[in-house]
């Protein structure tokens, strides 16, 4: 229920802040619910400076449409500002659609 989503929310958000990529391996094992997508949100945040790729993923796992091309912007003008190689290949092999591709490629640094 609430209080579990808001519990696994909390702990994935302060796990991450000290092993982002451990926080990561845990979330995945559990069930894809509303704790989940709210915890997956924070693991987006807090893996971008340690690995933007992962950064990328757990934004691509966001099922609220708006929340996941908001936090997919974020990611790639993050990444882009500092790896910009490695982000539009990242971009350019998502399952994207080419005009959200085309967005996320365009942006300013």
């Amino acid at each position: 229920g609430d209080a579990r989503d808001k519990a696994v929310e909390m702990l994935v958000k302060r796990w991450a802040e000290r092993d982002p990529v451990a926080a990561s391996d845990w979330l995945l094992q559990e069930p894809q619910d509303k704790g989940f997508q709210d915890a997956a949100k924070q693991l987006v945040g807090k893996t971008l400076k340690v690995s933007p790729e992962l950064a990328w993923d757990w934004a691509t796992k966001l099922t609220d449409a708006k929340i996941r091309k908001q936090q997919l912007q974020y990611v790639a003008k993050q990444w882009m500002g500092f790896d910009q190689t490695a982000a539009r290949a990242k971009i350019q092999a998502s399952n994207l659609p080419a005009e959200e591709v085309e967005k996320l490629l365009a942006q300013p640094q």
